[in-house]
């Protein structure tokens, strides 16, 4: 489970308002597990980040969820068991909106980070990590992703 009990602020991005000054934006996380507590922990710490969590008990739902909205960023919980990971990461994958997917696996190690990266996925996080960490990472993969559409939108 993710401790989150002292998350600074640091991961919240911030966009420039019509009028200069800076103003917070809210980032949307889309969880993929059937871990109850693990998305209840999500939701604790995302609140306090300014944040706001999607919740999917599966794949199926995720891929309902996606089909209906855009979310930047999506964490894939690798121990939830009823999909193969790899196979939910290629699916998610070849959505049109092309999230980052961040893996959350019990163990990371480099084996896992490489195949995970070779797979397209943005990240592997450790479940029981440390919340600064996992933060920095979903922030960084939502200023990547949202950096890109927005580049996508001004090219157009």
């Amino acid at each position: 489970m993710f401790l989150f009990d002292d998350i600074r602020g640091s991961s919240k991005p911030r966009r420039q308002s019509g009028r200069g000054s800076r103003t917070a934006t809210r980032c949307e996380l889309l969880a993929i597990t059937p871990d109850t507590r693990l998305y209840s922990s999500l939701q604790y710490a995302a609140n306090q980040q300014g944040w706001t969590v999607r919740w999917a008990s599966s794949l199926n739902v995720a891929l309902t969820i996606l089909g209906c909205r855009t979310i930047p960023v999506v964490l894939y919980d690798s121990c939830a068991g009823l999909e193969d990971w790899t196979e939910a990461v290629d699916r998610l994958k070849m959505l049109p909106d092309n999230p980052c997917v961040v893996l959350a696996a019990s163990k990371v190690n480099e084996n896992l980070w490489r195949y995970a990266i070779g797979l397209r996925a943005y990240d592997v996080v450790c479940r029981t990590g440390k919340p600064e960490e996992l933060f920095a990472t979903l922030g960084f993969a939502w200023k990547w992703k949202t950096g890109q559409q927005r580049a996508l939108a001004e090219s157009r």
